[in-house]
This record gives structure tokens, sequence and C-alpha cells, in this order.
């Protein structure tokens, strides 16, 4: 029922990501983490509030966190 400011965005989504990175940190894990999403928009937006985060040098560094829409990760 919520309305997102810009089409074919799902914040909540984000926010959830965003914990599940934080939980993979607190363990230490050694994955490597890729996002897929259909849209443009959600991705742009992922990556806006990930790399807003204070550790977000340890995500792209660390995790290799790549954000990408279906037609961009092809070959990944």
């Amino acid at each position: 029922g919520k309305k997102e400011l810009f089409q074919n965005t799902n914040r909540p989504e984000i926010d959830f990501i965003i914990s599940e990175l934080q939980q993979l940190k607190a363990k230490e894990s050694s994955a490597t983490v890729g996002l897929i999403t259909p849209h443009t928009n959600q991705q742009k937006l992922a990556m806006e509030m990930i790399s807003k985060i204070p550790d977000r040098d340890y995500y792209f560094d660390t995790t290799k966190l790549k954000i990408m829409t279906f037609d961009t990760c092809q070959g990944e």
C-alpha cells in the first residue's frame, strides 16, 4: 500500500538488502554479493542508499558487491 517517490522502486526491499549485508559483515562472511533487479530505478536507488552507509567500502571491496539489472548482468 505504500507509494514510492520514483516509479519501479521498492525502498523496503533495499532496507532488507542492507540488513542482510550488515549480517554478512557481522558474520565475517567471505561471500560475494550480486544484486539483480529488473528495474533501472531500483538499481539506482540501491546504489544510492548503499553508498550512503558507513560500511559501504566493506561491501564494495570485500564482498565485491555489484548492483545490476537483468540486461547488465549477463556474463558476470
